[in-house]
């Protein structure tokens, strides 16, 4: 929940106005893409086929990565508190290689993520219980996990994690607060 996600940019971009203009043999493609089944030559080959090879590769990845918009507000200040609070900041994301590529790029504080886990290297999308085990097993479970699907944030409250469903980076805030408690002065005495 660091970036804006808007697959509409891409459909601008590509001249569309409507997922419907979209085939399904390229949204089948994309999800494969995400769980890791096909590389990104074959995700290509599929991109120009449902475009009428009418752009060239480089155009059509820059289509796709606009989808990846930018800052949500506030979060910059949000991962800043909680990594010089002594946190690690972990990513537990349905991504493509070629997204976490746009996302790293675009997060002027992307120095501060220590890790992730990522649906292309697991093999599923949250909220299939893949994810949450195999953050687990890398990370152990996250004092605090948030999402902006209420589903996955079901998941992984299921699973027994502190799970917030992101509103604002604000709220974001005010939940790690609760959590992360600054001693008191007099607390060392």
């Amino acid at each position: 929940v660091c970036l804006h996600v808007d697959p509409a940019q891409c459909l601008r971009k590509l001249g569309a106005t409507s997922m419907d203009q979209v085939p399904q043999e390229f949204l089948k493609a994309c999800r494969e893409f995400e769980v890791g089944k096909i590389e990104e030559e074959e995700w290509l080959k599929i991109f120009q086929e449902a475009t009428n090879h009418q752009h060239d590769d480089e155009f059509l990845r820059d289509a796709f990565n606009t989808i990846i918009g930018d800052h949500i507000h506030g979060m910059r200040n949000f991962v800043e508190t909680v990594a010089y609070a002594g946190y690690r900041l972990v990513f537990l994301s349905d991504t493509s290689p070629l997204h976490l590529n746009e996302c790293f790029r675009k997060l002027d504080f992307a120095n501060l993520i220590t890790g992730g886990i990522y649906s292309f290297e697991v093999g599923y999308l949250k909220p299939d219980s893949a994810m949450y085990v195999a953050m687990e097993r890398r990370y152990g479970v996250p004092c605090l996990y948030t999402d902006d699907k209420p589903g996955n944030c079901e998941a992984a409250a299921n699973l027994g994690w502190n799970a917030h469903v992101f509103t604002s980076a604000h709220e974001l805030l005010k939940e790690f607060r609760t959590i992360h408690q600054e001693p008191d002065d007099d607390s060392s005495l």
